[in-house]
């Protein structure tokens, strides 16, 4: 996934500021990555949810009376 390569990439220029003594940089570097992983926790937690929905959706029918023939 193009969005792991990011990951790997900002950390990659987090360690490369810290190397060159910009604390700085690496700092920004780590808020980006941290950003990023954000974006993919719910990105890869949407299926989830969208499946938790559709069953509480068929619950709420089924006890209202909706649905039934």
């Amino acid at each position: 996934l193009q969005v792991l390569e990011d990951i790997q990439k900002w950390e990659d220029k987090a360690k490369l500021a810290i190397s060159k003594g910009r604390e700085d940089l690496a700092r920004a570097a780590l808020q980006e990555k941290r950003s990023l992983e954000e974006e993919l926790a719910v990105v890869e937690a949407e299926p989830f949810f969208n499946r938790s929905r559709v069953r509480l959706s068929k619950l709420r029918n089924n006890s209202t009376g909706q649905g039934r023939i």
